[in-house]
């Protein structure tokens, strides 16, 4: 079996082959618990690191000399997924997973998705599950490129026991810019974008996390319904208990929707005492979840992350109030921001400390390179010090990793200034556009503009928004997220059943609003065109739309499709108001 090799490089942070620990010394006694069939499976980290040697044995048999080894995954079997991850690095290649069908709805959109990633990576193999042949089989026979279709065939743990030769001389090999993992931007406002996560990149990430968390071998877990072609679940949910050689609870994203309570019995008792998960995941929970079983404690659960959407009050309120008779701590909260370029985490809240919230004065607007209309910060569960909007903190940087605000010529900004969030530090990634060019950051000098919107207070980083999906009013940024929060409040509806766009036809600005109800009453409405024209000014008009469930599009990470909207619905919205229809989007 073939090693990659390479020459020079820099080292990786602290642990060289820390991304590989669980190939290299496979754990027996650890692994993952995977929830199918109504029951949890045990699969050692011992029987999946054999599965991975087996694979990549096949695939290094017929692939040709020299070229890099790229592997696509296309399973929801978390065991399956980390033994293709397995097999790649053991090649010293790099690989990735593949979103489900039904995230796209429909098979000529899955297709042309999965055609434009494999453009983007070169990926020659695309390894299934048993589950999943079937439609893998219909998916090569769709696309134009030619690829291996590879099934995982698990190997008994017992084969996976004693010393991994190759494993060891691959965590060797491994140079600091060797292509590990590749992920790919959400999509939200264009078709996606590679990701090449390096060796360092990944290394960088997990020791910064591992810090954060203060992860407890043998003692901590993780549990995690989240899907594996996204950032927070693959690397959050997967490689990170996988490093520690520590027990993992997986759900499927499907089991989960359709009983959420799995993922709390998998935090009672001390299973698991770490999760992560968007604002949806709880907020869904919190809804859904009847009662639980006698006896379930989830007073061990430590960490509670929550990121990838911007964390609302409202949404820690409602699970804290509905769980904490079952031993939930509202100090388990963790807020985090992150992003796939910068492989995962950036900031987070520390574990020890309580989540702080910002007041911020109600309709006062966001000037970027201007003061936030702050009023004030208070901890999370403690009594509000003054009205205004809350925005939640998202904590500090971890390890290795730093946050600055800028103004529009990218200028640093001081504490409690609107602006533009730029990351910096060895977790940030190589994007690659949609022809598959783009040239590589130097590790010294790595950093991403983020197009999102926000403002530090003392070290913590306060997220508002995309910069992209809003409009300015007379020289003010007013952010989507933020008027389509009030927008469903004005119309009596959740947020998760609200979806805003923004744009502008001639000097007009105008907003898209699709509501998941049945027609919203003329009161509704009023209430709902007073808020837009409060934000966006007298002349402002409002689309109201009722629409079915599935209709809002959204990213395969769940984010919400504001371009998308604009361009099915401003026509409409133009012509309703005698306009011509030529609209720009603003994102």
């Amino acid at each position: 079996m073939r090693a990659h090799t390479s020459t020079g490089g820099e080292a990786l942070p602290e642990e060289p082959d820390l991304f590989l620990r669980w190939l290299t010394h496979p754990s027996r006694s650890r692994g993952i618990h995977f929830y199918e069939s109504g029951r949890w499976t045990f699969h050692s980290y011992a029987g999946i690191a054999a599965t991975a040697r087996a694979l990549a044995a096949r695939i290094g048999a017929v692939h040709p000399e020299g070229d890099p080894v790229r592997i696509a995954v296309f399973s929801e079997h978390t065991p399956s997924v980390l033994a293709g991850f397995g097999a790649a690095w053991l090649l010293g290649g790099a690989a990735h997973v593949l979103p489900q069908p039904l995230t796209f709805q429909r098979w000529p959109r899955f297709v042309a998705q999965i055609e434009h990633m494999n453009r983007l990576t070169g990926c020659r193999y695309l390894v299934h599950d048993a589950g999943g042949g079937e439609v893998a089989d219909r998916l090569v026979r769709s696309l134009s490129g030619d690829l291996w279709l590879l099934p995982v065939e698990p190997t008994p743990a017992e084969a996976g026991t004693g010393p991994f030769p190759e494993a060891e001389a691959a965590a060797r090999a491994w140079n600091t810019r060797d292509a590990a993992v590749y992920q790919f931007t959400s999509g939200s406002t264009g078709a996606p974008k590679l990701i090449e996560v390096s060796a360092g990149n990944l290394c960088a990430n997990l020791v910064g996390m591992r810090h954060w968390l203060d992860w407890r071998p043998g003692t901590d877990g993780w549990a995690s319904w989240l899907p594996l072609h996204h950032d927070m679940g693959l690397v959050g949910g997967m490689f990170v208990p996988a490093t520690h050689a520590s027990d993992l609870w997986s759900i499927p994203p499907g089991e989960f929707l359709r009983r959420p309570e799995t993922w709390l019995e998998a935090l009672s008792g001390g299973r698991a005492t770490v999760t992560a998960g968007p604002p949806f995941g709880y907020s869904y929970a919190a809804k859904r979840v009847g009662e639980l079983p006698p006896g379930t404690d989830l007073g061990s659960w430590r960490i509670a992350c929550i990121a990838a959407e911007v964390v609302t009050e409202e949404v820690l309120d409602l699970f804290t109030a509905r769980f904490e008779t079952s031993g939930y701590s509202p100090l388990t909260w963790c807020p985090a921001y992150g992003l796939a370029e910068s492989t995962l985490c950036v900031t987070a809240v520390d574990p020890t400390t309580p989540t702080r919230i910002a007041r911020v004065a109600e309709d006062a607007p966001f000037r970027i390179g201007e003061p936030v209309p702050l009023l004030g910060v208070d901890e999370f569960g403690a009594p509000a010090t003054a009205a205004g909007r809350p925005i939640t903190g998202c904590g500090t940087p971890i390890g290795g990793t730093s946050v600055e605000i800028v103004d529009r010529d990218g200028e640093a900004l001081p504490d409690g200034h609107f602006g533009e969030i730029v990351i910096r530090g060895m977790s940030v990634a190589s994007v690659h556009g949609s022809s598959g060019s783009g040239g590589r950051v130097e590790q010294e000098d790595r950093f991403h503009v983020s197009g999102d919107g926000g403002f530090r207070v003392g070290d913590e980083l306060y997220v508002v928004g995309r910069l992209g999906d809003g409009v300015k009013v007379r020289g003010e940024f007013v952010d989507c997220e933020g008027l389509e929060q009030r927008l469903a409040s004005a119309a009596g509806v959740a947020p998760g059943r609200a979806a805003l766009a923004l744009g502008q036809v001639g000097d007009r600005i105008q907003a898209v609003l699709l509501l998941r109800s049945d027609d919203p009453s003329p009161e509704a409405v009023a209430r709902a065109e007073a808020v837009v024209r409060a934000a966006l000014g007298g002349g402002a008009e409002l689309l109201v739309r009722p629409v079915e469930a599935g209709e809002i599009p959204k990213t395969s990470s769940g984010k919400v499709q504001r371009r998308r909207i604009w361009h099915r619905w401003s026509t409409l919205a133009a012509s309703e108001q005698g306009g011509t229809g030529n609209a720009d989007a603003t994102d």
